[in-house]
């Protein structure tokens, strides 16, 4: 590859402008010598915006979260199902709401104002930034998302409001209801 008018070779020590290691020659966002360590291809784009481990984070995420301190690996699909800050929130559901999930408070806090939240909405299925989910009705069961989650119901899954169960006071579980 070149970059700048100097070729730059990631096996290399160092080019003119500094360490090949520190060099993104793929423009990927992780430098060469993280990705050499992480048996990724420091001069393919496509390996940083792959999800290696299947888990909904890719390995560029996982890379950027694992420099700040959280606990990732991009080859460990468990790891977004960790609460690392134990905010009841998983590590990868605050990722992709745009929390941090090393910050125990954020997932209290309702990015949106409108009444539930943000750990509340990313844990059923809701954006913490829309202000607009929290009264619709996603599953058209005639509830809205915040009546489902006051009720302890899935707003993605569709139960009956008015059925003989819920009338008589016994709530049973939405995927028998």
């Amino acid at each position: 590859r070149v970059r700048f008018g100097m070729p730059i070779s990631p096996m290399r020590a160092e080019s003119m402008d500094g360490p090949d290691g520190d060099h993104d020659c793929d423009g990927d966002g992780i430098p060469n010598r993280d990705e050499i360590a992480l048996f990724m291809n420091p001069v393919e784009p496509a390996d940083g915006a792959m999800d290696t481990d299947s888990d909904g984070l890719s390995n560029h995420m996982e890379w950027s979260w694992s420099q700040r301190g959280l606990e990732v690996n991009m080859r460990d699909p468990s790891d977004a199902d960790l609460d690392q800050d134990g905010d009841g929130v998983a590590n990868g559901l605050e990722i992709m709401g745009g929390l941090d999930p090393m910050n125990p408070n954020d997932a209290a806090g309702d990015f949106d104002q409108d009444g539930l939240s943000n750990g509340q909405e990313l844990n059923n299925g809701l954006n913490p930034r829309d202000a607009t989910d929290a009264d619709a009705d996603q599953d058209g069961d005639g509830l809205s998302a915040r009546e489902e989650i006051n009720r302890g119901r899935n707003p993605l899954i569709a139960d009956c409001e008015a059925d003989n169960a819920e009338i008589i006071g016994r709530n049973d579980e939405p995927e028998r209801a």
